[in-house]
């Protein structure tokens, strides 16, 4: 009879020389924190989110399509977190839309913005999607300059009044190359990681934002959390705007 070279007793084991050496199984997990600023889960949410039905509809025609980046001076405020919560609190980006729609200057009261915060200084600029077939960058800058805070003095010499505006000109193909276009910067991590004070920031910082209504109907979804967005009504907007 053949002598078994199997251990005593059954079982299953890699090997065996006289010691019982057990198997050991890994099971590799993703991560699930669901966080807008971790690496793994935040290209998840972003790559989902350029797979929503709005931004597609929304952008089904890529004519006329615009991406403007809109950044802050950083001699305005006594911290980058101070400048974002300013920005926050005013709403600049919806005052910025308020102002070009009353002019004419907008095909659509949509908008997509994506936010970003700038390596050596760490302010926040936000990359923002609208559709028009022309802006002067002249009415763009502005509009951009009335954000400036009341308590402070003019600018002086060419210096903005609250930060620089910059046109890209870029030719979509078609609603795919928009989307891919919008959502890109919400997609990637930055080599240099995020701000410590946006890591540690206890308030619900977006990566992106968008205009009032923009993902309703389209693709509704009761078990999705809404992502915040930087809208504001008429009459709040017509109260508030300042007169170009």
């Amino acid at each position: 009879m053949a002598k078994s070279n199997k251990p005593p007793g059954g079982g299953s084991y890699l090997e065996y020389s006289g010691k019982v050496v057990t198997e050991t199984t890994y099971h590799v997990v993703g991560c699930s924190c669901r966080s807008r600023f971790c690496v793994d889960c935040s290209k998840a949410r972003g790559y989902a989110l350029r797979k929503r039905v709005a931004l597609r509809s929304v952008f089904r025609d890529a004519t006329y399509l615009q991406m403007w980046t809109l950044t802050i001076d950083p001699k305005l405020f006594e911290s980058p977190k101070a400048a974002y919560m300013y920005c926050r609190s005013r709403k600049v980006i919806s005052r910025l839309i308020r102002s070009l729609r009353r002019r004419g200057y907008l095909l659509s009261p949509h908008y997509f913005v994506a936010v970003e915060w700038q390596e050596k200084t760490e302010m926040v600029h936000f990359h923002l999607l609208i559709r028009s077939k022309f802006v002067p960058h002249s009415v763009v800058a502005e509009a951009w300059g009335t954000n400036r805070p009341s308590e402070l003095p003019p600018p002086i010499g060419n210096r903005p009044a609250f930060g620089s505006v910059s046109f890209t000109v870029t030719k979509f193909a078609d609603s795919s190359h928009a989307v891919n276009y919008a959502t890109k910067y919400v997609i990637k991590a930055p080599e240099h990681g995020w701000p410590d004070w946006v890591l540690d920031s206890r308030e619900n910082v977006p990566r992106y934002q968008a205009s009032r209504g923009f993902f309703l109907d389209t693709d509704s979804d009761p078990n999705r959390s809404p992502e915040p967005v930087d809208a504001i009504s008429d009459a709040e907007a017509i109260a508030t705007l300042p007169r170009l």
